[in-house]
């Protein structure tokens, strides 16, 4: 939306009288935030309609129009030449460059002690892929034959799969070792 200098003019005092404009902590990171509080509808949906976003009622009456990150950003940069008396922050708002986020750390992989070629977390008996193998040809026909009689009891049309097996609470041993009781 195109708006005249005297309108981003007169937003931009009604912005800069309030310390509306400011540097907030957010997580420990400084970010751009511009938050105001009113209680006339007709105030904040002037700041709503020229910069676009949400107009938010709080419980107390209260109307909140807020901008934070990039999108404070914008905000300043349209009304910068109007502030008086904030323009030290302004001027640090424009400055402003998002933080890259930080890559998750990957954990180590070992190779596989059963010479398949994959890798494994440390901590591991064996990979993914031959800890499933393990687990169909040992545990699960034991456990299909051990249920089928209450199963097939419950409902004969039914397939039996790992999910109705895991509601008969029966135990599977995972990658690390660990018996579980699956839920029921």
């Amino acid at each position: 939306m195109t708006t005249s200098p005297a309108r981003l003019a007169y937003l931009a005092g009604a912005l800069d009288y309030n310390n509306s404009i400011r540097m907030a902590k957010r997580r420990g990171v400084l970010v751009p935030m511009i938050s105001v509080t009113n209680t006339s509808k007709a105030h904040i949906w002037q700041l709503v309609v020229t910069f676009g976003g949400p107009m938010a009622q709080r419980a107390n009456g209260f109307y909140v129009f807020q901008r934070s990150h990039s999108r404070a950003v914008d905000v300043v940069r349209k009304i910068r030449p109007y502030i008086r008396l904030n323009q030290g922050v302004a001027d640090q708002i424009l400055e402003w460059l998002p933080e890259a986020p930080k890559p998750k750390p990957q954990s180590p992989k070992v190779p596989c002690p059963n010479d398949c070629g994959r890798q494994m977390t440390p901590g591991s008996k064996t990979c993914q892929q031959c800890f499933v193998n393990s687990v169909r040809s040992s545990h699960a026909p034991a456990v299909v034959e051990a249920v089928r009689p209450a199963l097939m009891a419950a409902d004969p049309a039914k397939p039996l799969s790992r999910l109705s097996l895991s509601r008969m609470g029966e135990v599977m041993p995972t990658p690390t070792g660990v018996i579980h009781r699956l839920r029921g």
